[in-house]
């Protein structure tokens, strides 16, 4: 039994007001062993792979060339224009017993025991006359190959028929495992069909580009760190996989996880043992952590989508794997920061075991189990004091903007979907004089842009209190969404909710001389008096789409 020694660290604090950021890795590997256009291929062990380096047009060997790479047998064409996302690519002709070949000599050969993949980008050159689209045959050998019949290669594997004239990517072989006890340093590729005639009208012509040829090594890598920041206020905070904390509180998260690799699929077992409290220092003290049915997932396309598969950590899981196909496992947890804690550090262990089972015959067949320790710290940060200032707001009319979309809403009377049909006011911080009172503007970046809205009546009565009176109003209808605006050259707004504006019925005109002067008043020199108001919307702060950091209630 080989146990790794993986340190896992959780550094887990959120501070108040700072934005959330989703961090996430990857690799670059395509299901099936295959490449997407465009993206390279790690740990490729061809040289040259699309043929850039060293091109000359023309047929091989001269004056046809490309770096690293020769004329097995024949004459194939070195191309330098319109490739499969690149310039140069090869075109060979051939079928099952006449053709054209390229070979190299490879820097890493193919070893005994070992298992690859293989993808590359082709197309058919099409002719009336020859009816068999190209399939391109990889070879292995540690001499060159002079025929498709030459006995001394060792058929790695045969590609499908490539059917379209436009370049397709990937085309994929089945994975290759060596299993001649031998290694091999020339891989061979030529063109062939489906035919054994030798009649140039039962050839096919084929260019192919982008040769990716990597060995599969099963396994875990691509530790992924579990990464949270709390404050010594925050209470319970969850991490769910997709790097997103509950409730409310924003900072930097990232969800731990790993990346499994089977060569020839089969399956996964994990099973976790898991902290149920860290050790805190310097202050001596227990947080307890907490793992549940939502703290876990999976998936096959990386670690910057989130998990389509869950599953309880406390509990063992069997994963399918294909061929080839990583697969990602995600966590996350629940810390609770008791009331008075110090700042500092605290820390725990975890043990993840891991068992493949299945298409593993070059790994002996047998299951395989490998204990993984995992660290897990927690850095508990002070909080930053939440201020308590508000701004007073002007709003101006502007020329209305058609806007169509749909959105989820709540606030503290319901949750509601509603549909935004266009812009009509902006909202500028504004200092407001009402004798012998001032209120000066304290957040000036911040700014709310007013979108028309329609949703379910409402018919409430709320009773409120401000500077100038205490009543009760009686409400029927969301009529407006107010959400935060940054307005150049002025940075984004900073803990700004959202706000729904409910209309008031029968609202009543009140005297109150004020003195306005936002940022337009300023800048034409002129205050504005105001000598009566009336109370037409009341606005509740709202959670709009569930996005974070969810503020709800913090203004």
């Amino acid at each position: 039994m080989k146990t790794n020694h993986i340190l896992l660290i959780a550094v887990i604090c959120i501070l108040v007001g700072i934005p959330a950021r989703q961090m996430a890795g990857g690799h670059p590997f395509g299901t099936g062993g295959g490449i997407a256009l465009g993206q390279d291929c790690p740990n490729n062990i061809i040289q040259n792979w699309s043929f850039i380096n060293g091109a000359v047009q023309g047929a091989m060997p001269s004056p046809g060339a490309t770096s690293n790479w020769t004329a097995a047998y024949r004459s194939p064409d070195v191309h330098i224009v319109d490739g499969c996302g690149d310039p140069a690519y090869i075109g060979m002709w051939g079928n099952r017993v006449v053709g054209e070949a390229i070979q190299q000599t490879l820097a890493t050969p193919f070893i005994p025991g070992g298992t690859y993949s293989i993808s590359f980008c082709a197309r058919w050159i099409q002719n009336p006359v020859r009816p068999y689209p190209p399939q391109f045959e990889f070879r292995a050998s540690n001499v060159p190959l002079t025929s498709p019949q030459d006995p001394n290669g060792v058929l790695i594997g045969v590609s499908l028929p490539v059917t379209s004239a436009d370049w397709v990517t990937p085309v994929t072989i089945p994975n290759w495992t060596n299993t001649t006890g031998t290694s091999f340093l020339i891989l061979t590729i030529s063109s062939t069909n489906q035919s054994s005639a030798e009649h140039g009208d039962s050839t096919s012509y084929g260019h192919i580009d982008r040769i990716c040829v990597q060995q599969c090594t099963p396994g875990i890598d691509s530790i992924r760190t579990l990464t949270m920041t709390v404050c010594d206020n925050s209470g319970c905070v969850t991490l769910a996989p997709d790097g997103t904390t509950l409730p409310s509180q924003s900072g930097v998260q990232i969800a731990g996880g790993f990346r499994f690799v089977l060569c020839e699929g089969g399956s996964v077992a994990l099973s976790f043992t898991l902290p149920s409290s860290l050790n805190c220092s310097p202050s001596g003290m227990m947080i307890p952590v907490m793992f549940s049915s939502v703290l876990a997932g999976w998936n096959t396309t990386g670690f910057s989508s989130p998990p389509t598969n869950f599953f309880n950590p406390q509990l063992p899981v069997s994963i399918p794997v294909f061929p080839d196909q990583p697969i990602y496992v995600f966590l996350g947890m629940t810390v609770c920061i008791p009331e008075g804690i110090s700042p500092g550090s605290c820390d725990g262990t975890a043990l993840v075991s891991y068992q493949y089972g299945g298409g593993l015959a070059k790994l002996g067949g047998s299951l395989q189990q490998q204990p993984m320790e995992m660290a897990v710290l927690v850095n508990i940060l002070p909080s930053e004091p939440i201020s308590v200032e508000r701004n007073h707001y002007k709003t101006w009319r502007v020329e209305p903007l058609p806007f169509n979309a749909k959105v989820n809403v709540q606030d503290q009377f319901m949750r509601d979907s509603l549909r935004l049909v266009g812009i009509e006011f902006l909202s500028n911080p504004v200092k407001k004089i009402h004798p012998p009172d001032t209120f000066n503007i304290v957040k000036p970046n911040d700014h709310l842009t007013w979108y028309r809205a329609v949703g379910r009546n409402t018919l409430l009565t709320v009773g409120y209190v401000n500077q100038f009176e205490s009543t009760a109003v009686s409400i029927d209808s969301v009529k407006y969404l107010l959400v935060p605006t940054q307005k150049r050259p002025h940075t984004p707004p900073d803990s700004l909710d959202h706000y729904k504006a409910y209309r008031i019925k029968n609202p009543k005109t009140f005297r109150g001389p004020i003195t306005l002067n936002d940022q337009f008043d300023i800048h034409y020199g002129l205050p504005e008096l105001i000598d009566s108001l009336k109370p037409v919307y009341f606005l509740t702060p709202a959670l709009k789409n569930m996005e974070l950091p969810m503020l709800y209630d913090s203004v």
